[in-house]
């Protein structure tokens, strides 16, 4: 895979938060009042706005009258129940769908219900990937806190509306998809004035996931140096279940890269997640934040063979020349360079024929009404309505790169242990028969993931190469392009079609699994794993987000004591400057057991690499991956 794939050739793109709040507080039927005035100001000559908004028309007429069908079934339903008790719950659901969301919701049950009708109907439209719940525990708190306060709700009936709402969530994945959708649902925070959000309604939603051990919604909690307390410890305890969830994001990172991007500081402030890590403005941004995939460990494989596929021998790259002319590290670097920009051209320009593919088929209109400024703007999102379009490109393999260029700098042009013919006919050879080669680059070579100030500072060195490149092209809807890394699983597919790279990696090995350090590299231990990562230029290099994957052991964090010293290290992480973080506690053991009996492991979760999957149905490939990474203990 070389310039690997785009978002959105097949599917809608997916990855937004539309304004739920939106229509919990107003309805849908206003927003199709404030369309029908909208229209009355189109200019003559302005045919694409005009069928813009009557298309918002006819799609939020549509959803009102989807959710009455809901009603007129529960009432034929009820009319044929002879359980009374059965027969008043179908009556209050009737009453529910005959007012949300065409109105505004007025308790948590009516919310609950106003919030999903809102969210299927945004996968039904579109479907793509990622379609995400935003801040949740802010928009919904409202009427959580006035139904209980009222005493329309009891503490144990809220518990139980929400635990159904996590299961509609799963049910949403369907029985054709193996793992998830994606449907990041974001806890936490802080305001403008840097007052922590957490209340009991973020504590209920941790609870949920762990009471009911699904991967679906997706929770991510925002963290900053304010967060309750009790809160934090109970993120803590939840990571401890293993899990791989809550996934932990820095606001003292975030909030600044979205600002040092043309977001506002006030929308800045009110980012949510989407999909695997990546930072969005609810209702104000379509950015197609997963918009392509570039692999930069295969670049490095190009740079060394004059551009050639070192699996195949096919002309993938550009021609960089023989390797055995380069004298220097600086003509590796130059090949290097060229490679990187020559994929990334490529993957941006298939993503502009994706844009243009949905302009052509994949308008969206009643998304498009729920994310500023398509309505004043009159156009769909499509054609860069949204009030903010961040595109996002991710990156594979970056560590392989910083790893094999590292090593080829060592023990090629410092120490002459070896020359660049030799390493070439050792990648070409998948390393068999030049295991000494292999040792020097693979082991004995300083790699990223150790806390070596060093080897971090070339890193984002590395890192600015794509990310200096993508910043300065403009996609189809006008927007810059960023970039982030979340394999999902791709890591693994990805390094089935790269063939053996300079970090000492075989062919067909899976790549790096995030943002950290190759697996098995990071032997130092979790503190200076985290310290490397902590150092990565996240503002510049990766606004789009990234993945930082550790694991530990069971037995490491059993006690409170444990708990309380992973929840010291997590938060030393986040101040160094990490800007992502998600924990595997398991072992090796259990998982190659899970493997050979997973009718015992069914409910297992498992964090892959930006998302929680049931490990026994991941594919085995993906299985090995994830049982490769070091377990740390604390």
């Amino acid at each position: 895979m070389a310039a690997g794939f785009v978002t959105g050739s097949d599917s809608g793109f997916g990855h937004v938060i539309v304004d739920y709040q939106k229509v919990l507080d107003c309805g849908f039927r206003a927003i199709v009042e404030e369309a029908i005035l909208l229209l009355d100001r189109v200019p003559v000559d302005d045919a694409e706005g005009r069928a813009f908004l009557e298309g918002v028309v006819i799609a939020c007429n549509g959803i009102m009258r989807w959710a009455v069908r809901h009603a007129e079934l529960a009432e034929r339903m009820a009319s044929e129940c002879e359980d009374l008790s059965r027969r008043a719950e179908l009556l209050a659901i009737a009453g529910r769908c005959r007012r949300v969301p065409a109105e505004p919701a007025r308790d948590f049950p009516e919310a609950l219900q106003s919030f999903w009708f809102t969210h299927l109907a945004m996968h039904i439209e579109q479907y793509g990937w990622s379609i995400s719940a935003g801040r949740f525990d802010q928009y919904t708190y409202p009427y959580f806190r006035n139904s209980l306060d009222s005493g329309a709700l009891t503490t144990s009936a809220a518990w139980e509306w929400l635990l159904s709402l996590w299961i509609k969530f799963m049910e949403n994945v369907g029985s054709e998809v193996k793992e998830t959708v994606f449907q990041n649902l974001t806890l936490g925070g802080q305001d403008a004035d840097g007052r922590d959000q957490t209340n009991e309604l973020s504590a209920l939603c941790v609870d949920a996931t762990v009471a009911l051990r699904v991967n679906q919604p997706a929770i991510s909690v925002r963290w900053h140096p304010g967060i309750d307390p009790a809160f934090w410890q109970r993120v803590h305890r939840a990571l401890a279940q293993g899990l791989g969830l809550p996934a932990i994001f820095n606001d003292t990172v975030i909030i600044p890269v979205l600002e040092a991007h043309g977001v506002g500081a006030a929308d800045a402030v009110g980012f949510g997640l989407v999909g695997c890590v990546e930072a969005s403005v609810p209702g104000k941004q379509q950015g197609v934040t997963a918009g392509g995939h570039i692999n930069t460990a295969k670049a490095l494989a190009l740079s060394l063979n004059d551009g050639r596929s070192l699996i195949t021998g096919e002309q993938v790259g550009l021609r960089t020349g023989d390797p055995a002319s380069f004298d220097k590290f600086d003509d590796v670097w130059a090949a290097y360079v060229t490679q990187v920009r020559y994929l990334a051209g490529l993957n941006i320009l298939a993503t502009h024929i994706a844009g243009e593919a949905q302009k052509l088929y994949g308008h969206c209109p009643l998304m498009s009404s729920l994310l500023d400024d398509c309505l004043v703007r009159r156009r769909d999102l499509v054609y860069g309505g949204t009030r903010y379009n961040l595109p996002g490109i991710a990156i594979y393999g970056p560590t392989n790169a910083y790893d094999g260029l590292l090593a080829i700098k060592r023990w090629v042009f410092e120490e002459g242990r070896v020359t660049l013919s030799e390493v070439r006919r050792a990648l070409l050879d998948d390393w068999v028969g030049h295991e000494h080669i292999r040792g020097l680059f693979a082991r004995r070579t300083d790699r990223f993931g150790n806390g070596v100030a060093e080897i971090d500072a070339f890193a984002n060195r590395v890192n600015a190469v794509h990310a200096e490149f993508c910043w300065n092209q403009v996609d189809s809807r006008g927007g810059r392009y960023t970039c982030g890394v979340w394999p999902v699983n791709g890591h693994v597919g990805a390094g089935r079609r790269t063939g053996a790279t300079p970090d000492g990696r075989r062919a067909g090995e899976p790549l790096v699994d995030g943002v950290g350090a190759c697996q098995g590299a990071d032997r130092s231990g979790p503190t200076a794993l985290l310290q490397s990562v902590a150092r990565l230029d996240n503002v510049a290099h990766w606004p789009a987000g990234n993945t930082c994957n550790i694991k530990f052991v069971p037995r490491s964090v059993q006690t409170d004591d444990d708990v309380a010293r992973l929840r010291e290290l997590v938060t030393t992480y986040l101040e160094l400057g990490g800007q992502q973080l998600q924990i595997n506690v398991v072992d090796a053991e259990t998982l190659r057991d899970a493997q050979a009996h997973p009718e015992a492991y069914e409910d297992m979760i498992v964090r892959v690499a930006g998302y929680s999957a049931y490990f026994t149905r991941l594919g085995s490939d993906v299985q090995d991956e994830i049982i490769s990474r070091t377990g740390q203990t604390i």
